[in-house]
Parts: structure tokens; C-alpha cells; sequence
């Protein structure tokens, strides 16, 4: 049971948890599309995603009625959003 336990709080501490909300008013935006070089994922009903491992790259998010954004990973863990 520990050993369990203790697998679980290691993906937990790993990973990445991101919300997407609207620029305007601050409300998460639901179902959004996460793309990658590999992927997509897709937020959660109130705009959320849980990385198990971020990607170190650029990720394009778009969604229904948004303009499409581009956000560039630095590995310093700085960001640009384009």
C-alpha cells in the first residue's frame, strides 16, 4: 500500500496543471485544443489539463470563437505567447 502511495505523489508533484481562460472576463474556456508537435489534448470543461510532462517546445491552443495562440517554451521556464 505505501509503495502505492507513494507513486502516486510522485506523478503528482510531476506534473503540469494549465487553465485556459478568456482574456476579457477571466472565465476558464472549456474543451480547448492543445496541440504539440506530437499531440493534442484537450482541457476539461472548466479549461483545465494536467501534463504528466510538459512539453519543451511549442504548443498551439486554440478553441471555437478564439483566435489561435502559439506559446514558445524557454528552458528557463519563460514563455511567449504569440
Amino acid at each position: 500500500m505505501k509503495k502505492l502511495i507513494l507513486i502516486f505523489l510522485s506523478i503528482f508533484i510531476k506534473s503540469q496543471e494549465i487553465i485556459i481562460i478568456d482574456s476579457l472576463d477571466n472565465k476558464p474556456i472549456p474543451f480547448c485544443k492543445i496541440m504539440d508537435s506530437d499531440h493534442l489534448y484537450i482541457t476539461d470543461s472548466l479549461g483545465k489539463y494536467s501534463f504528466a510532462t510538459f512539453p519543451k517546445e511549442s504548443v498551439i491552443i486554440s478553441s471555437a470563437g478564439y483566435e489561435v495562440k502559439k506559446i514558445t517554451l524557454y528552458d528557463n521556464g519563460n514563455y511567449e505567447i504569440s
